[in-house]
């Protein structure tokens, strides 16, 4: 796959951390040290509606840093850059035109909305929304009676150059920010199928440690002692093991079965799920590890112990079965992810 496909259901917002926790509170922080310059400044006459224009300006920072895909959803978009016009509008009509700190809280705060826009790829609403804000700025000020552009040569240039520069670097930041993450995510495959053939193979190496010395021996037509078949019959139950349980192929649980099938105890483990989980990255599957491994350890000669790794959509993830001294009891582990801790034993269960 090249680079342009990878690149392909990235989103930009989580790449520059827009879609974090972080962004999310200094958001907030600045939201409330608008609000509080705002207000505090003085020349507020109608309060219900500066608090409206701050509302809406809200409601459009919230859908710039929640609203999912990329570029983002465009009726989110577009409500963020009306909002932001319609709090710059307010602000002249809630304010005394003479308290230009009041004006100024509310009516150049939308520039953050338009200016962000761009990098949420949005570039052709976010200048829609300021185009709308002049507007309505224009608008409000006739409605006021007030000399026309008075209030715009406040409000008008640090929007517009705030969104010219953020226009810029969208343009510039975007693709690399796609790019970037796009071999970021190549060298996560890459290091995933490295891992992969690093466990290959030294699963290789200890099969053939067992295996091959076996086998030499063997082959130079020497007869087997009664110790070397017993070593046979057990390298062939781990490789059974391995063909049958895939996902139990740790070397903690393989240890623990050859030495309790060492000392007469009859070792099953199954495997019946369709994808194979991995111990490192599954904590109920390392659960079920040291479980056997603990339950294989203090089994006795003639006891019968099954691990198993049930199907997918059951309402258990695993169990493992004990018969010994002619009692029977079973340890349930619940399906992934309700309950990792293994179920109570069940006495005289098969």
């Amino acid at each position: 796959m090249n680079l342009t496909e990878e690149t392909a259901g990235i989103d930009v917002g989580e790449v520059v951390g827009l879609r974090g926790r972080a962004a999310v509170i200094i958001a907030c922080a600045v939201w409330v040290i608008f609000l509080f310059l705002g207000t505090a400044s003085g020349g507020v006459e109608l309060p219900f509606v500066y608090l409206l224009g701050f509302a809406l300006l809200g409601l459009g920072w919230f859908l710039l840093l929640w609203s999912p895909e990329d570029p983002m959803r465009l009726a989110d978009a577009l409500v963020a850059a009306v909002g932001g016009a319609l709090a710059s509008g307010l602000a002249v009509l809630a304010c005394d035109l003479d308290y230009r700190a009041a004006i100024l809280a509310l009516g150049a705060a939308p520039a953050l909305t338009f200016g962000l826009l761009p990098v949420r790829g949005r570039l052709g609403v976010a200048w829609l929304g300021a185009f709308l804000a002049v507007g309505l700025v224009v608008g409000a000020e006739w409605f006021r009676e007030a000399e026309l552009g008075s209030v715009a040569q406040l409000l008008v240039p640090g929007t517009i150059g705030v969104l010219a520069m953020s226009s810029l670097f969208a343009m510039l930041a975007r693709p690399r920010a796609k790019q970037i993450a796009a071999l970021r995510r190549l060298g996560e495959r890459d290091r995933e199928t490295e891992a992969v053939r690093q466990v290959r193979d030294a699963r290789v190496y200890r099969l053939q440690a067992q295996v091959r010395p076996l086998l030499e021996y063997i082959a130079s037509g020497q007869r087997l002692t009664d110790e070397q078949v017993a070593v046979c019959l057990l390298v062939e139950a781990g490789l059974r093991d391995r063909i049958r349980a895939p996902g139990l192929d740790m070397n903690e649980l393989a240890d623990a079965a050859w030495d309790a099938r060492s000392r007469g105890v009859r070792v099953t483990l199954l495997d019946d799920r369709e994808v194979q989980l991995v111990a490192d990255e599954s904590d109920e599957l390392a659960k079920v590890r040291d479980a056997a491994v603990g339950v294989l350890v203090g089994a006795r000669a003639g006891a019968e112990v099954t691990v198993r790794l049930l199907p997918e959509r059951r309402d258990r993830f695993a169990t493992i079965g004990i018969a010994e001294d002619g009692q029977a009891r079973r340890i349930d582990f619940a399906t992934v992810p309700s309950v990792s801790e293994p179920a109570a034993d069940h006495g005289n269960r098969p």
